[in-house]
């Protein structure tokens, strides 16, 4: 019986030792992933190839969207419901005169997917007249920082020509270029 009960201690000290060599090696990964991460440029800045988007729709239903449009650029804004700031950006996306500022930019809604945001709730601030997808994998495409944010993708060439975060709707003017052209 007292061999059993010293093998059984010799075995839960080596599989705790085990488990501790383990975890630093897991701490020193995470830290070298980390430092990594600090000096990687932005996969998705300026000058980078836009990416299409794909995810859910309010419905529930697949949703794909080809980002790069030939004939005119396209303005992702990156938005959340639980944003104050946002608000702000989902009334004037519903006025027919501000989406006129944006001259032919095709406008395009993306939301985090449904474990971030609630698909009832975004149907009650979202306009019925602008294409939304909701799409996690969206936002760490586009290394989206937090929201509002927007990214501008020419039409032309399908590079990412500006992306950043605006307070308002003339910050946003600002970002996308007269009458967004990019």
């Amino acid at each position: 019986m007292t061999v059993l009960v010293v093998a059984e201690a010799v075995v839960i000290a080596l599989l705790g030792i085990l488990v501790i060599g383990l975890l630093r090696r897991n701490s020193a990964i995470l830290a070298d992933l980390n430092d990594a991460n600090e000096t990687v440029p932005d996969p998705a800045g300026p000058g980078t190839v836009a990416r299409d988007i794909a995810g859910v729709g309010l419905n529930g239903q697949i949703v794909g969207i080809n980002v790069r449009e030939p004939d005119r650029p396209t303005l992702l804004a990156f938005m959340s419901t639980t944003c104050a700031t946002c608000s702000h950006f989902w009334k004037r996306f519903g006025e027919r005169e501000a989406l006129a500022t944006l001259g032919d930019t095709r406008l395009i809604i993306v939301t985090y997917g449904d474990s971030h945001e609630r698909p009832a709730d975004v149907a009650e601030v979202a306009p019925t007249n602008i294409p939304l997808v909701m799409s996690s994998i969206a936002w760490r495409t586009y290394s989206i920082p937090g929201s509002p944010y927007f990214v501008m993708v020419s039409g032309a060439t399908g590079l990412i020509t500006a992306k950043g975060s605006a307070a308002n709707w003339d910050r946003l003017l600002e970002l996308t270029g007269p009458a967004g052209a990019a």
